[in-house]
């Protein structure tokens, strides 16, 4: 959903909301939730609202007047003779083209804004007066209620065109309803045999296998094949067909041992998607009967069942609906995944059958699928394994077609590294390219690429959203022949990925994002030659954008015809900055100037030259959505921020009790301050909970006195001078939260700290979340630094004031924590003006105040180790990492500003000795990760030293399991060595 419908939502804006049901968009918002009452509320009536709406409609199509008056009248308060169906189509244009003259003199007189409605496709209901017996009148009807007969739809055709063409005109929700009686199946395939002999002919075994599935396999019988792989599928279709029937029996039965019996290996759980004539695979029967266990069952072997929709277009939540169990197997698919906003042919979805459960054919879930008489034993050339890799060999056939697009890694692979998905375009039917009789006019440049069989250029044709040149163009080069008629489908792709960008569907984009040429490709859609990434920056989709430009670096910096990098596009959006420096970050080149001569940064200034709404209406996008999107004009979300589940648990867990006890005790109190009262009532009771168990501080301040120097561990004198660490042998579990932290190593600060909030915004924000601000990101910046750079003083200032709030308290623990995260600014933080260290002496806290006075000592000697580690002075480093009582420890496990610890600079030195030194005295340094989460071992891995430095820290205890932030193990960086070369190369630069 929309990023502006989200902000709706957490805001309220009822009005907003609900003009998304009146344009007919209404589904999206099911399952959507509010923190705002008066939105839940509307939310929860969106169901009905929805069914109204649609009985609204009906009852125009039927042409009663009675019904339509008394629908809208017992909803009065609901705009219902303004709403859209989910088509796009008011109810005027309806009445129009369903020719109720009585029913469109009732609308325009009661409600004179509706001749002013536009569907889709720009058109009024003018537009549909062909369709009447008497066109005059309704015309003229129509004229003197204010409809504008000069209006243009997006063809460029006024109304009167179209009582001349009546044939190329027809109302969206008919064009929809005839597509889907049509198909009527989820795969929008046909399965006649000249199709089917194709396929066969083209060793498609994706498409044979979806003729099998959708509940066709007679039509397979009498097939055969010379190819050895495809014979061998026909061969074993009638063994499938048995298994898919006995597999429907079973369940309808309600015979869960069975089911299992007949799943068991090597029998492949991609029966399960196996239908009968009506259309209905197995899940649609377990969940239409009630059967939870055999739902469960279904849904653990293959989890995509929850998605098939049957011949009238239900998927198994539609069926679940309608069932009396108090929700239980609706719930459950849910949980699976099942998508509650999916409409059948009726336009239903599947909460709309939870009151009308009689209007779902119960009938259907008794039949089982034909099959032919066959042994319950397989062919012994049957291998399951044939069906298992249709993914990655309908890839490879491609591939043999398209080499001029390369691959896109593992773009077509899902979350599990599962590669069971359909890709799209190998198994869906590509999309639709329009021909026009000028499309295949004489065109010298494609008919000598043609004549020269210069495939390289042809595919630049089609990146260039060109493709349109090739279509229908045929050629003797077998090679080329079928590239160009695989065009269409290239084209299909491209456009899926540019709408997925311009939506912000980043599954949708990884879906079609199937080549990697394909994310810098242009397509007609997007105007300018915008590649996706541009169209992202556009219209603000974050994920798409962080996805685009870190998985594809070239995208980044890729240009439109106007020579505009996506950063040129980023200086133009008013959103302080933001996207400007995620693309900087994400490798953008600032220095590129554009065919006017102009670098990106140009364009924030001058907005007269390129402005984000400017691009947006070139978009043909409502040029609103620049403030609606983007601006930082209402900044209610920082006050009130959304947990995900996982941190509402957390809250409710630690949280709820007092919180409880608290609320309770104002509510009988009356308090005049009851923020004040709830906080100190909170304190107190933290206060007496701490009293029971509280133990000494882990950190101690040893007060300056003459130092000394030991020689050995053993030794028993004090250190001086910095914190002595915990008695215990392994370091503390941190006190900050666990925030998610990107694979550049951003947390959520990162991001919040490049946004202009309300007073204190992000300030209440660090007290809620308490998130580390000394992680740094891959560019070693803390989320000060970031917000530093983006030059908003605000955030600097309130996250020092965070720092200060922690000495304020006596959190020493906490800024101990810091300190060995390398965070560097603890000593600059004000409050007011008033020093970090000043505060924590007006408190009283003197243990704080003895830690922030010995953290430049501490800083100097962690560099000076450091710094000897450098040079390969094994002797002072060694010396200075024998200090007793846990001083060589905070020296050993403390990480400079760059994020190493002395561990991770020995390791990039090659130095032998210290490595094995530093393992073997502080084994705390083998879990360190460095800004990215890397460990001493991951450093390892990539060096030339490899064998000696590994065998001694996974010895000593490193763990060669651990992932980065990448999700990386060591072992990658050992056929992946540039990361760690480069971390060499930095240190050997600080050599002095």
């Amino acid at each position: 959903m929309h990023s502006a419908v989200k902000s709706w939502l957490h805001r309220g804006e009822l009005e907003k909301l609900e003009n998304v049901v009146l344009e007919g968009r209404g589904v999206r918002l099911l399952g959507e939730h509010s923190q705002d009452l008066r939105t839940r509320v509307f939310l929860k009536g969106l169901p009905n609202y929805l069914t109204k709406i649609t009985q609204v409609h009906d009852a125009v199509a039927r042409g009663s007047l009675a019904e339509t008056q008394k629908i809208i009248a017992e909803e009065s308060k609901k705009k219902l003779a303004i709403a859209k169906d989910a088509c796009g189509v008011p109810l005027l244009h309806k009445a129009v083209y369903y020719d109720q003259p009585e029913i469109v003199a009732w609308l325009v007189e009661n409600y004179p804004i509706t001749p002013q409605q536009k569907d889709k496709e720009g058109r009024t209901a003018l537009h549909y007066c062909y369709a009447c017996k008497d066109p005059d009148s309704i015309w003229d009807l129509l004229i003197e209620a204010g409809c504008d007969a000069s209006v243009c739809d997006k063809k460029g055709n006024p109304a009167a065109y179209y009582l001349e063409h009546p044939g190329e005109i027809e109302l969206p929700e008919v064009e929809m309803a005839t597509r889907r009686k049509s198909t009527g199946k989820d795969s929008g395939m046909d399965f006649k045999p000249s199709n089917i002999r194709i396929w066969i002919h083209n060793r498609d075994i994706g498409k044979l296998q979806q003729v099998l599935w959708e509940g066709h396999g007679s039509k397979l019988r009498c097939e055969t094949s010379n190819n050895p792989r495809i014979r061998k599928f026909l061969e074993a279709v009638p063994f499938i067909m048995g298994t898919i029937k006995d597999v429907h029996a079973t369940i309808i039965n309600n015979d869960l041992e069975g089911l299992k019996k007949k799943l068991d290996e090597p029998i492949s759980p991609i029966v399960l998607c196996g239908k009968d004539s009506n259309g209905l695979n197995a899940l649609h029967k377990a969940a239409g009967l009630g059967y939870i266990d055999i739902a469960r069952e279904i849904l653990e072997r293959y989890p995509t069942t929850v998605e098939a929709q049957d011949n009238e277009g239900k998927t198994p939540l539609h069926y679940a609906a309608a069932l009396k169990d108090d929700g239980v197997m609706y719930n459950l698919l849910t949980e699976h995944g099942a998508d509650e906003s999916k409409l059948d042919n009726r336009q239903k979805a599947p909460a709309f059958y939870k009151n009308r459960p009689s209007d779902v054919d119960l009938s259907n879930l008794s039949t089982i699928p034909d099959a032919p008489r066959v042994s319950d034993t397989y062919p012994k050339s049957w291998d399951w394994r044939i069906l298992d890799g249709q993914s990655t060999r309908g890839m490879k056939k491609v591939s043999s077609d398209d080499s001029a697009f390369g691959s896109a890694e593992s773009t077509i692979k899902d979350s599990d590294g599962s590669n069971e998905k359909v890709i799209v375009g190998e198994h869906k039917e590509p999309a639709e390219v329009e021909l026009t009789e000028g499309s295949m006019a004489r065109d010298s440049e494609v008919e000598d690429l043609l004549e020269t069989g210069n495939m390289e250029q042809l595919a630049a044709l089609v990146l260039n959203g060109e493709g349109r040149r090739l279509v229908g163009r045929q050629i003797g080069n077998p090679e080329l022949q079928a590239f160009i008629d695989n065009v269409p489908t290239y084209m299909g792709k491209i456009h899926a990925v540019h709408m997925a960008a311009r939506e912000g569907n980043l599954r949708d984009l990884q879906s079609a994002l199937d080549r990697r040429k394909f994310a810098i490709a242009r397509d007609e859609s997007s105007p300018h030659g915008a590649t996706p990434l541009h169209v992202a920056v556009v219209f603000g989709n974050t994920a798409v954008i962080r996805y685009l430009a870190g998985r594809f670096p070239e995208t980044a910096n890729a240009i439109d015809i106007d020579g505009r990098t996506p950063l040129h596009y980023a200086a133009t959006l008013a959103d302080n900055g933001h996207y400007y420096n995620l693309l900087l970050h994400l490798g953008a080149n600032p220095l590129v100037q554009d065919n006017f001569g102009q670098k990106a940064d140009y364009y924030k200034q001058n907005q007269s030259d390129l402005s984000h709404k400017k691009l947006l209406r070139d978009f043909g996008a409502n040029e609103k959505l620049a403030d609606e999107m983007l601006t930082d004009k209402d900044n209610s979300e920082a006050d009130s921020p959304i947990f995900r589940t996982e941190d509402g648990r957390y809250l409710a867990s630690s949280l709820g009790d007092p919180l409880i006890k608290g609320l309770t005790e104002i509510a009988n109190a009356r308090p005049k301050d009851p923020i004040t009262y709830l906080a100190t009532y909170l304190y107190n009771f933290a206060s007496k909970n701490k009293a029971s168990n509280e133990q000494k501080s882990d950190v101690l301040i040893i007060p300056d006195r003459e130092e000394e120097n030991l020689e050995n561990v053993e030794n028993d004198t004090f250190d001086d001078g910095y914190p002595r660490s915990p008695d215990s042998d392994i370091l503390p579990e941190t006190t900050f939260s666990n925030p998610n932290r990107d694979e550049h190593g951003q947390s959520m600060i990162h991001f919040a700290a490049v946004r202009s909030y309300s007073k204190d915004g992000l300030y209440y924000l660090l007290l809620e979340t308490q998130v580390n601000v000394g992680f740094r990101d891959e560019l070693y910046r803390t989320a000060r630094d970031v917000a530093e750079q983006a030059n908003i003083r605000e955030n600097v200032e309130e996250i020092d004031r965070f720092v200060v709030y922690l000495a304020a308290r006596g959190e020493t623990e906490k800024l101990v924590e810091l300190l060995l995260e390398g965070y560097d600014h603890i000593l600059d933080a004000e409050d007011d003006g008033v020093n970090i260290i000043d505060v924590a002496a007006q408190r009283e806290h003197e243990a704080t105040v003895q830690f922030l006075q010995s953290i430049p000592n501490y800083v100097n000697q962690r560099e000076e180790v450091h710094a000897a580690i450098r040079v390969g002075d094994e002797g002072r480093a060694k010396e200075l990492l024998n200090k007793n009582n846990g001083g060589g420890k905070l020296l050993a496990v403390g990480k400079n500003s760059i994020g190493r610890c002395a561990l991770h600079i020995a390791v990039l030195q090659e130095n032998e000795e210290l490595v094995k030194f530093i393992a073997k005295t502080y084994p705390e340094t083998l879990r360190i990760g460095d800004n990215l989460e890397r460990t001493a071992l991951h450093y390892a891995m990539g060096v030339p030293s490899v064998e000696v430095l590994s065998n001694i820290l996974i010895k000593t205890g490193a763990k060669r399991i651990v992932k980065d932030l990448k999700s990386r193990q060591p072992s990658y960086y050992f056929m992946n060595k540039s990361d760690i070369e480069r971390l060499q190369e930095e240190e050997k630069s600080m050599i002095a």
